[in-house]
């Protein structure tokens, strides 16, 4: 019975971040007049339900899983402590990585932002082991 209710709760949870992708996209396509991406950014986008959706259910779904693996569980609490300096990050490595990308594409933007996202999180725990500098990362 337990499996059953987390399996039925993995398929909500997916059909909630999926639902609030298409959501994101539509509201953006509203704003923007095209399904295109044209490197407008969606704005306020941390203060619209879709985006809290998204990040909440996959969140949830992500904290099922390191509920069964210690490696990781481990990995998962290390890089949650990190996600201010990865939030902060990811906007300065942005400018930098984007010339490699043609940005008229969703999946190229997501892939853009997975990589500045993947950069901030090395670069931020490698300025985990500066002491003075561990204090602000952390």
């Amino acid at each position: 019975v337990v499996l059953w209710i987390l399996f039925a709760l993995a398929i909500i949870l997916l059909v909630i971040f999926i639902s609030s992708w298409i959501l994101m996209i539509w509201t953006k396509s509203l704003i923007d007049g095209t399904w295109n991406w044209t490197g407008a950014l969606y704005g306020n986008g941390y203060q619209r339900i879709p985006t809290l959706l998204a990040s909440v259910s996959l969140f949830i779904a992500l904290y099922d899983i390191t509920l069964k693996n210690t490696m990781v569980r481990k990995s998962f609490k290390t890089l949650s402590s990190y996600t201010l300096g990865i939030y902060y990050l990811h906007w300065i490595f942005l400018p930098f990585i984007t010339p490699f990308f043609n940005t008229n594409g969703l999946w190229q933007n997501t892939l853009k932002t997975l990589i500045a996202i993947a950069i901030s999180s090395v670069t931020i725990f490698a300025l985990s082991y500066v002491p003075i500098i561990r204090k602000l990362v952390k």
